[in-house]
């Protein structure tokens, strides 16, 4: 127990609580994407589109002919081809399909390129069925550079 020999008003004053802060978080780089072939060779398939209109059309029910957008890049070092050098859309499924783009030197060290698949009746048609493909840079008869992702489809 505590007392005072003062009879006036007593006013206690304590310092304010000091609010703690959480520390700041350290400021980061906006995300960037790496470009295109910059770590090494890649593939990519960019679209599927309509050939008539060029309009996107849906992988599970293709019924006219269809190009496929595509983009290679070979990477950074050294580039010895020989004369079976190409970029292929490999399609596999009831028919096994390879279109293929020769690549001449001096090749660009990337290159988009749009491949056009038929319909059955056409040279290079795909009969009805499921289908994977995709598009592959080789540098030699049988060494393949890059591939890109899978991609599923189905033709009416």
């Amino acid at each position: 127990m505590c007392a005072c020999q003062n009879d006036g008003p007593h006013t206690f004053h304590t310092p304010a609580p000091v609010p703690t802060r959480a520390p700041a978080a350290a400021p980061q780089a906006p995300a960037t994407e790496v470009p295109l072939g910059a770590n090494g060779p890649e593939a990519r398939i960019l679209a599927v589109v309509d050939s008539a209109t060029g309009a996107p059309v849906t992988l599970t029910n293709l019924t006219a002919p269809f190009s496929v957008m595509t983009v290679v890049a070979r990477g950074p070092g050294q580039w010895m081809p020989d004369a079976s050098a190409r970029i292929e859309l490999d399609l596999r499924g009831p028919t096994h399909a390879i279109l293929a783009l020769p690549l001449r030197e001096p090749a660009p060290v990337i290159i988009a390129h749009a491949f056009t698949v038929g319909r059955p009746e056409a040279i290079g048609g795909l009969r009805t069925g499921n289908y994977l493909m995709q598009v592959k840079l080789l540098m030699r008869e049988s060494t393949v550079l890059a591939a890109s992702v899978p991609l599923y489809l189905t033709v009416k």
